[in-house]
């Protein structure tokens, strides 16, 4: 379930909350778990990432996204607002400096779901954070899901697919690996491991 990479340090030398990365392929799970998890542990709260993407279905500006023009994206990165940006899929997508801060600040736990250049980025600048990353059951799974969602053309669903690969292959630096096989059993994990690490800040 997990990659036993031991923490460089811990957030709470800087804060007095955790920061936890939540990553994954495209489809396979990472911000429905997210939105699952911080329902059920009132001291998690998850930050909405900016992006220039267009919403998908029913997804709501504010609540799954902050959904903005380059221009203003490229004016947000110049003021410096973003505690990481990356593009991702021809689409830029980028963390609030000031909602991450605070959040830790004021002692919650805070979840960034982010890909995993985003991920490095932050390990570089807040060495000590949680991570997840979440893995479909297959390739099959990851195919299907991503079908499901019927923005996908078969050209960009290969695209995905292939980039799919290359970020588990990446994923090794990771904390902890789950397999996102049912949402209920992932979700159950993840907060049985934030519980842990808590803990071991406690100590």
């Amino acid at each position: 379930m997990w990659n036993n990479k031991r923490h460089k340090g811990t957030k709470a030398q800087r804060h007095k909350g955790m920061l936890i990365i939540f990553s994954s392929a495209s489809g396979a799970g990472k911000t429905t778990i997210a939105k699952e998890v911080v329902q059920k542990d009132p001291n998690l709260v998850l930050s909405v990432s900016y992006t220039t993407r267009l919403p998908r279905g029913d997804e709501k500006n504010g609540t799954d996204y902050f959904f903005i023009s380059e221009d203003e994206f490229e004016r947000m990165i110049k003021e410096g607002k973003f505690l990481e940006w990356e593009k991702v899929h021809d689409a830029f997508y980028g963390t609030s400096r000031d909602f991450v801060l605070k959040n830790l600040s004021d002692g919650k736990d805070v979840i960034l779901t982010i890909d995993v250049k985003g991920a490095k980025r932050i390990e570089e600048k807040y060495p000590g954070n949680v991570s997840f990353f979440f893995l479909a059951p297959s390739a099959e799974e990851l195919k299907k899901r991503l079908r499901k969602r019927g923005t996908e053309t078969e050209e960009s669903l290969a695209k995905r697919i292939e980039i799919a690969g290359w970020e588990e292959e990446q994923s090794k630096d990771y904390d902890y690996h789950i397999v996102n096989d049912k949402i209920a059993d992932a979700v159950s994990k993840v907060l049985s491991i934030i519980k842990k690490e808590r803990e071991k800040i406690k100590i």
